[in-house]
């Protein structure tokens, strides 16, 4: 009896915190789920400093050695802004297949290499963290007991690391930096930071710092008319003149393009407003291209 005693003692410790009891919560893997996450690259050195706004969704199950896993898909729901000449891997739309194993309480990834715990929710105060934080994995130093939008419990591992960076395990949510996928830049600066985490429709957790409504948002094709406004430069076509106003105010270059794909007219750029006499076209749809720093611009024009 003492022997049984001990076991079912340590069966119940995992699962008590300031006196209070909890059960697992489980993200529960399947197509309605979806985090929309905020995407920040900084590097003082290269230098880049740039950020848009991601969609990570569950796309389909899969099987892999008789094991299944979850497709997930993550790609840009908008353009990004700032500068750097590494800013345009922003736009690559990449895959991860993952599992979770609610027995277990962890969260694996699977690639060439085999299985890796991307989260676990059984660590403790004092245990470490395995983020991939360069050689400097925080530590656990809490475990609070909160809830989620929809009102169910959840427990929050706590960590830090960076300069300021509160890292946080959320059960039934992920986690609100690098998950699934993860990168860093100067000064520990996370690349991914979760903005909002959507289950069958329901918002389950908002970051309380950013003022956001969780909506699951397209593709963003950088190369799309209908994806790309003009209104930022207030592009203008009238009586054959295109003119635009350059806020930005860097060198760049602009390009009509007719409906074969050739650059017909391409020039560079400096000044706050820009006027060009287009000569005379054959009708048809033409695209006008401006590219300002690493930012890009398309315009369909129909010349009648």
């Amino acid at each position: 009896m003492k022997h049984l005693f001990i076991v079912c003692l340590f069966i119940l410790l995992p699962k008590i915190f300031n006196g209070q009891t909890y059960a697992y919560k489980p993200i529960g893997f399947d197509t309605s789920c979806y985090w929309v996450e905020h995407w920040h690259m900084y590097d003082g050195g290269d230098p880049m400093d740039c950020a848009g706004e991601r969609l990570i969704s569950i796309e389909k199950d899969t099987i892999i050695n008789g094991v299944k896993y979850w497709k997930a898909i993550n790609y840009p729901t908008t353009k990004w802004s700032g500068f750097g000449t590494l800013c345009n891997s922003f736009y690559i739309t990449s895959y991860q297949f993952i599992r979770e194993d609610t027995i277990d309480r962890k969260i694996f990834k699977y690639n060439s290499n085999g299985e890796t715990v991307i989260l676990d929710f059984n660590i403790q105060v004092n245990d470490t963290f395995n983020i991939n934080y360069y050689s400097n994995n925080p530590l656990v130093d809490s475990i609070t007991i909160d809830v989620l939008l929809n009102g169910d419990s959840t427990t929050i591992q706590h960590g830090h690391f960076g300069i300021s960076n509160h890292y946080k395990t959320i059960e039934g949510v992920g986690a609100n930096f690098n998950f699934i996928w993860s990168g860093y830049g100067e000064w520990g600066t996370p690349l991914y930071t979760l903005k909002c985490f959507n289950k069958n429709g329901q918002t389950l957790y908002i970051d309380s710092s950013m003022s956001y409504d969780c909506i699951k948002k397209p593709l963003y094709d950088p190369t799309s008319i209908a994806n790309i406004s003009s209104k930022d430069l207030d592009i203008r076509f009238n009586n054959h003149q295109l003119s635009f106003n350059n806020t930005l105010g860097n060198i760049g270059t602009y390009c009509l393009i007719d409906m074969q794909g050739n650059c017909i007219i391409k020039k560079q750029f400096s000044e706050s407003f820009v006027a060009t006499q287009l000569p005379a076209l054959p009708i048809g749809i033409y695209l006008f291209k401006i590219n300002v720093g690493n930012l890009l611009y398309v315009e369909k024009l129909k010349i009648e």
